[in-house]
């Protein structure tokens, strides 16, 4: 929370803001069809802007990680060749998780009372909410390093007389273990989204494929 107006040199407040006309190309001012002239308003402080505050958020995140280090609290340091420190892994970010491409579900503050009820023992609304997204996060991770080492062996696999996309295509639309004629026909509606789906996505082999069902899992 911030005043909109500056503080002048001799420590009064000062105008909050400033008229500034328009011109035209000829530098002449603009007449509305009211007779007032074009103009936009001009802020003297810069200090409500979005950009300064993402600037003051970035900043307190820089200090934060710099004592996390001081006190060995940073995960990963990066030093500049005359062994000074040079950058530390961010272990605070002031960004959002979407905006760092984080999957996962932020949790929420508590806000006083809550806290003091959380710490009493008694269960709260918020506190359940962040209970839930610690276990909802927990999952994630442990479901990506199942497909990451999925991943792994997939690819540490030798590759043997693999199968075409065709081919693969060819025993599903078979149906050879299906029992019945409608199981066939669910079989073959199937097939037809799984062959859109390989052509919307450019997909002409199986390496391919498996690349992209990862990544759609990542």
């Amino acid at each position: 929370m911030l005043a909109m107006r500056p503080i002048e040199q001799d420590g009064s407040w000062g105008a909050k803001s400033y008229k500034e006309y328009i011109l035209d190309k000829n530098g002449e001012r603009i007449r509305l069809l009211s007779g007032e002239f074009k103009s936009r308003k001009i802020y003297t402080a810069n200090w409500n802007n979005k950009e300064r505050v993402e600037e003051w958020r970035a900043g307190w995140a820089d200090m934060l990680n710099g004592y996390l280090y001081k006190h060995g609290h940073a995960e990963k340091v990066v030093h500049s060749h005359d062994g000074k420190l040079l950058t530390i892994s961010n272990k605070v970010d002031h960004r959002s998780f979407e905006r760092q491409n984080l999957d996962e579900v932020p949790t929420i503050h508590l806000g006083v009372a809550a806290s003091q009820m959380e710490r009493k023992g008694i269960r709260t609304e918020r506190g359940d909410y962040n209970r839930q997204a610690k276990i909802t996060n927990k999952e994630i991770r442990q479901t990506k390093a199942r497909i990451r080492k999925v991943k792994d062996w997939l690819y540490a696999q030798p590759i043997n007389s693999v199968p075409s996309l065709m081919e693969v295509m060819g025993k599903i639309a078979e149906g050879k273990n299906l029992n019945t004629h409608w199981q066939r026909i669910k079989n073959l509606q199937a097939s037809a989204k799984v062959l859109n789906f390989l052509s919307e996505n450019n997909i002409n082999s199986v390496e391919e494929f498996t690349d992209k069902v990862i990544q759609i899992h990542e």
